[in-house]
């Protein structure tokens, strides 16, 4: 692994060595039918290549990529169209793709304290009221 050379963590735990390209690669697929005349990939990028650091993970990559893109919209609205967009391409990598699967998981869902959050007696309760 070259020590000189900023690495991102990808979701599946590999490294990867991260670069100003890949950034804008990534933002690029998510601007189609975006004003591309007044939308500034270069820009975003740079500005995100200024907050990373070795070991950052993609998660983060997108949420500063969105944070940057957000505070861009003063300049043309469509940057706040581009990050919804990273927002949501985000979420669609943490989720599971299969509903039943994502509503298993909410549905056993406990708290640090290990109580359910939802229960068939809070759903009665509920129904009562």
């Amino acid at each position: 692994m070259d020590k000189n050379k900023i690495h991102v963590v990808k979701r599946n735990g590999s490294r990867e060595v991260v670069t100003p390209e890949r950034i804008k690669e990534r933002l690029q697929g998510l601007t189609e039918g975006l004003n591309t005349t007044y939308i500034n990939l270069d820009i975003v990028t740079a500005k995100v290549c200024k907050g990373i650091y070795d070991g950052v993970t993609t998660e983060i990559l997108d949420n500063l990529s969105a944070e940057t893109s957000a505070y861009m919209s003063i300049v043309h609205p469509d940057y706040s169209k581009l990050a919804a967009r990273i927002v949501i391409s985000n979420l669609h990598k943490k989720t599971n793709d299969s509903f039943l699967a994502t509503a298993e998981k909410l549905f056993n869902y406990k708290d640090k304290a290990g109580n359910k959050s939802f229960s068939h007696q809070n759903l009665f309760i509920n129904k009562q009221l």
